[in-house]
C-alpha cells in the first residue's frame, strides 16, 4: 500500500516526504511499462492489457488507466475518464 513518496530536491539535496494514499504514474508518449511486466500482461506495443471496461488487469487489485492501457485513444479527456473508472473500480475491489 502506498503511504507516501520520498522526494529529493536535485538542486539542494534536501529530502522530504509527501504523504498520500495513491499514485498515478505518467509514462510519456511511448508506454514505459516494462517495469510492470511481472505483474500484468503487456502487448507487443508495450501497452498494459485490460480485461474489461472496469480496466482490470490479470492481477487482482491492479487497474490500468490512460495512455498506458491497451486500446486507449491517447487523449487527455479519455485518460481523465479512465482515471475515474479505475478509481471507482479500485474502490469497489477494496470494499469486497
Amino acid at each position: 500500500m502506498v503511504t507516501g513518496l520520498e522526494i529529493k530536491n536535485v538542486k539542494t539535496g534536501q529530502v522530504s516526504t509527501l504523504n498520500l494514499d495513491g499514485v498515478f504514474i505518467a509514462v510519456g508518449v511511448k508506454p514505459n511499462s516494462s517495469g510492470f511486466s511481472k505483474v500484468v500482461d503487456i502487448d507487443e506495443d508495450g501497452n498494459i492489457i485490460v480485461l474489461d471496461t472496469s480496466l482490470r488487469t490479470k492481477t487482482a487489485g491492479i487497474f490500468a488507466a490512460g495512455d498506458i492501457r491497451q486500446g486507449s485513444p491517447r487523449q487527455v479527456s479519455s485518460a481523465v475518464g479512465d482515471g475515474a473508472v479505475a478509481a471507482l473500480s479500485a474502490y469497489k475491489y477494496l470494499k469486497e
